[in-house]
């Protein structure tokens, strides 16, 4: 009986032992960190250069755009159209010769342009030329019209126009722009007028000496 137990005693003992020896060995052990992956590697095919030399590719040349038509510029106007577009008379009461308000405004703005109009015809003169209207003796108004172109030169001389370029002449009632008896006919007849004068020999020795 006490040897049967010995035996039972000794096989639990053996078990005992044997379970914790494979308790032992089954402990979880750390693995090694996988090796990094290596990139994939992938083999490229280069075509075979051409025979012979290698011609960059140039691109056709573009067509060129046609010519530009030459401006053509205005023909150039003569002196008596310039005057006639740019220049506007001076009229005055009757017998009268002094420069009214409407005249005052109308040769400031003939004596701008005036000063350009010598500038573009540097070798001219105008001729500045006083009128009157039917009444009156012919003398009477020849001196009267003298009188009026001779205002509107000396006006035009103070605003700066260069006064040895203006001629004046009267023609008294002689060259009527109207011919109707009517206090507005008789207005426009009273008036300055501006007309081409001759060119101007150029200053030089005098060719008779």
């Amino acid at each position: 009986m006490r040897l049967r137990l010995y035996s039972i005693s000794s096989l639990i003992a053996v078990s005992l032992i044997v379970s914790v020896g494979a308790c032992r060995r089954r402990a979880p052990v750390a693995s090694a960190p996988a090796p990094p992956q290596q990139p994939e590697t992938r083999v490229v095919e280069v075509p075979e250069a051409p025979a012979g030399p290698v011609m960059a590719a140039v691109p056709a040349p573009l067509p060129l755009p046609p010519p530009a038509e030459p401006r053509r510029l205005p023909p150039p106007r003569s002196l008596g159209e310039r005057l006639s577009s740019e220049v506007q008379d001076a009229y005055f009461d009757f017998d009268k010769f002094h420069i009214r308000d409407d005249a005052a405004l109308a040769l400031v703005r003939d004596a701008e342009a005036l000063k350009i109009i010598f500038d573009d015809f540097p070798d001219t003169t105008v001729v500045l030329e006083g009128h009157c209207d039917e009444r009156g003796s012919a003398e009477y108004n020849l001196a009267l019209g003298d009188r009026r172109a001779s205002a509107a030169r000396e006006y035009l001389e103070h605003l700066g126009v260069p006064v040895h370029r203006l001629i004046t002449v009267s023609y008294g009632k002689e060259r009527p722009q109207c011919t109707e008896a009517t206090e507005e006919c008789w207005q426009n007849n009273r008036r300055v007028h501006f007309v081409p004068g001759e060119t101007q020999r150029k200053a030089g020795p005098d060719p008779e000496n």
